[in-house]
């Protein structure tokens, strides 16, 4: 299996957070830095900025720009804003 990758999951939390990930995962992860976590969801460096939105991103829309890299859900649909 990949690294970053791995079966988990979902169980609330004492927080009311979700938890996708297991403690250990998460606690490995914790120790990266943003650049070597955007390598490791991308496989590759990049200098762009990752805006990661899953299926529980609060707001309606996302504010990037032009270079900016998005990873969405499966199924979001791009409303472009008229210019």
């Amino acid at each position: 299996m990949p690294v970053g990758v791995a079966t988990a999951r979902w169980s609330p939390t004492c927080c009311g957070v979700s938890q996708w990930i297991s403690q250990a995962r998460a606690a490995i992860l914790r120790k990266q830095n943003p650049k070597s976590l955007r390598a490791l969801i991308l496989g590759q460096l990049t200098p762009q900025p990752l805006i990661v939105a899953d299926d529980v991103w609060a707001s309606p829309s996302i504010d990037a720009e032009v270079g900016h890299l998005l990873l969405l859900p499966t199924g979001a649909v791009r409303k472009a804003r008229p210019s």
